[in-house]
């Protein structure tokens, strides 16, 4: 198995510069160097890369937890809605409570104001029979 170029150097791709091949004029050295310089640009490459990769890591870390967020205040609201829905309810049992009163309180105050309008009718028929009558008495005398 051939050994990695960067070994045979003893030097770090992520720090070494490529060597320029065409001053190298012995063909041993010169394909040692060409492979060398493949290898510092793959090795940039899978650099570049995994920083990519670390940098839409972080990102989805950073939005899965904005999500996560998103689903705990979701809860919170439904928990509120909840609550919302149960306070809504007993308003309504309130307003309905409150109409019915008012519907039977409005039905006595018509009926005592018919009684009232009755009483006044026939008081107005007492007095007229009275007026009447004081006259038919004051003509027989």
């Amino acid at each position: 198995m051939p050994m990695p170029v960067s070994l045979f150097f003893n030097v770090k791709p992520s720090t070494a510069e490529e060597v320029d091949i065409d001053s190298i004029t012995d063909p041993t050295i010169r394909e040692l160097a060409i492979k060398r310089n493949r290898e510092i640009k793959i090795m940039r490459d899978a650099n570049e890369l995994a920083d990519k990769v670390l940098k839409e890591k972080d990102e989805a870390i950073k939005q899965y937890r904005v999500l996560d967020s998103i689903d705990r205040m979701t809860e919170e609201e439904k928990n509120k809605n909840s609550q919302l829905t149960g306070l809504k309810l007993q308003k309504a049992v309130i307003v309905e409570r409150r109409r019915r009163e008012f519907n039977l309180n409005a039905e006595l105050a018509i009926r005592e104001h018919e009684k009232a309008v009755e009483k006044a009718k026939q008081e107005d028929f007492l007095k007229c029979l009275r007026e009447v009558a004081e006259s038919v008495n004051a003509e027989k005398k």
